[in-house]
């Protein structure tokens, strides 16, 4: 059974893309829906609540600061002067915003993008994965609907998942960055697989939107492990694992039956490697 803490923070609409930040000791996190950044560390608390100029899907490392995907844009942040400086604007449709976001080994982002509507007919066509340089994208896999977590194995395997279809895919990735030769890896029976990592085991972290947890999956079998982490809220929507020895499961959740999101962590036996930063 693990314990888990409920950590302080204001109440989340949305609250997603939790990533440790090894330089600085810090877990960022975003409210999509409220248009917020924040960082916490062990015993300060928050020490970062930065107002973005729109939903904000995703951050990820870049040097001591943060590259970020705000609407249709990444930003530079620097939490210490906060400054906010855009890098890269993407051609996107009206309505059409970030989501999840990380960074390959080498540095590349894959990010994905969704319909802000959801009651829009049309959402499964607007949705798309985006592989990113400095540049501009190099790699665009479409459509999709909600595109969502992303871990990469020690193999080089890629895994992602279109939450609406509740399955988790496995890519090969070539020497060009490019993935290709998507294959099941999960089918998810409960809730839908939304946020993920992965552990130095390679056992995947994903959680379930809907479930009101996070669970431990093997992708070479499909199977789900004993591992489950229960949140309160019924939409768990991320988790990372952080601290200093790479052991705390953090997880963000939403708003769900009248409770706010919030911030969640708990203690774990298998390490997870940082995340890795963008190269830009």
């Amino acid at each position: 059974m693990h314990n888990v803490q409920t950590i302080s923070v204001p109440p989340l609409a949305l609250g997603e893309g939790p990533v440790w930040h090894a330089r600085r000791n810090t877990l960022y996190f975003v409210d999509i829906d409220g248009c917020m950044l924040y960082g916490w560390q062990d015993g300060p608390g928050l020490v970062t609540r930065l107002s973005m100029p729109d939903r904000t899907g995703f951050v990820v490392p870049w040097g001591d600061g943060l590259l970020a995907g705000v609407c249709d844009t990444l930003y530079r942040v620097n939490p210490d002067s906060t400054a906010i400086t855009p890098v890269l604007r993407l051609s996107l449709a009206d309505g059409v915003r970030f989501n999840d976001g990380k960074c390959d080994p080498e540095g590349r982002l894959w990010a994905g993008v969704m319909a802000v509507d959801r009651s829009r007919g049309d959402t499964a066509e607007l949705g798309a994965l985006y592989g990113i340089v400095p540049d501009g994208p190099f790699q665009c896999l479409a459509p999709m609907d909600i595109p969502n977590g992303m871990a990469w194995d020690a193999s080089g395997a890629f895994y992602h998942t279109d939450t609406a279809t509740g399955r988790i895919l496995r890519y090969r990735r070539g020497a060009d960055g490019r993935i290709r030769d998507p294959e099941e890896a999960i089918a998810v029976a409960e809730g839908a697989p939304d946020g993920m990592c992965i552990d130095s085991q390679g056992m995947l972290w994903v959680a379930l939107w809907g479930a009101g947890c996070v669970q431990r999956y093997d992708p070479q079998t499909g199977c789900a492990l004993k591992e489950r982490i229960d949140v309160p809220e019924s939409n768990a929507s991320c988790c990372c694992l952080g601290g200093a020895d790479g052991k705390t499961l953090y997880i963000t959740t939403a708003q769900s039956g009248g409770r706010a999101g919030g911030l969640y962590a708990c203690r774990v036996e298998v390490p997870g490697p940082p995340p890795f930063a963008w190269r830009g």
